[in-house]
């Protein structure tokens, strides 16, 4: 997603912009986990995750959410869509937070820090994903301005997730094996 698309879609309601993906890169034409799904560079994101959290986990593929794993309940987006997705889903109000910055607290926004601010791609995700959005920083921070204003009117702290992330990922890479531990309510 370049500024130009960005400026296009940003007041679009969350269901408009599922809407916009779905013309956008066609339909998603199998259910969810179905290997023929793939697109080259492209996330599939769950459309029910705004009533929903994790419907992407294994749990959740055979549980009686099955509904949410069809194919007209997810659509196709690049890895900084997948951020903007997320944040749409914290705008439709404060009860909808949660569900919004699970999976981009803990994988799409470190990701996305390491890539943009220290050149370091995730290992787990394929050099695809990171060519359709690298000449698109200005847009990443356009979405961690919005990101950095949904978080501070909720009164919610993410800042220690991106560290720790970063620095498990470094000794992965590095080690092959990592210990964390975490204090409660960390």
């Amino acid at each position: 997603m370049n500024l130009k698309e960005y400026n296009e879609v940003k007041s679009l309601s969350y269901q408009q912009y599922c809407e916009y993906l779905k013309k956008k890169y066609g339909m998603v034409p199998y259910k969810y986990g179905d290997e023929r799904n793939h697109k080259l560079g492209l996330y599939i994101h769950h459309i029910g995750e705004d009533k929903i959290p994790g419907l992407s986990s294994r749990e959740a593929q055979t549980t009686e959410d099955c509904k949410y794993q069809l194919p007209d309940m997810l659509c196709y987006c690049d890895y900084l869509e997948h951020f903007l997705l997320h944040l749409k889903i914290g705008e439709i109000g404060a009860d909808f937070v949660i569900l919004a910055m699970g999976g981009l607290e803990t994988w799409i926004k470190p990701a996305l820090i390491n890539f943009f601010y220290y050149g370091k791609k995730n290992l787990r995700v394929g050099e695809e994903y990171y060519s359709l959005i690298q000449d698109d920083k200005d847009v990443f921070e356009l979405l961690m301005q919005e990101h950095d204003a949904l978080v501070k009117e909720q009164d919610c702290v993410f800042d220690h997730n991106a560290a720790l992330f970063l620095q498990l990922e470094e000794t992965m890479a590095n080690k092959g094996r990592a210990l964390v531990v975490l204090g409660t309510g960390l």
